[in-house]
């Protein structure tokens, strides 16, 4: 019988990387957020459940305005951030 393969290095640093994220201190992580606009500030709270819970304790950094247009006949509306270059973003039903 053959003896199974050993585990690749880097399949346990990934696994172990992973779990970093979650461990960070919270004073850290609400380092990272203030920095974040406010699109990478909402994909941050999917990293992991510690980040999600971070958030709520901290405000993404959106210091211009964004720009709001509000399609004819439209149930959405679509969001314009100058700091994201060429992105809209388009809101759910309203």
């Amino acid at each position: 019988a053959e003896s199974p393969l050993p585990k690749s290095p880097a399949v346990s640093v990934t696994r172990r990387n992973r779990h970093c994220w979650s461990e960070l201190p919270l004073d850290l992580m609400q380092s990272v957020f203030k920095r974040l606009g406010f699109a990478d500030f909402e994909r941050a709270k999917s990293v992991c459940s510690s980040w999600q819970s971070g958030t709520r304790q901290s405000q993404p950094n959106n210091q211009i305005p964004w720009m709001i247009l509000f399609p004819e006949d439209k149930s959405y509306c679509l969001l314009f951030n100058p700091e994201d270059k060429e992105k809209v973003y388009k809101t759910q039903h309203l």
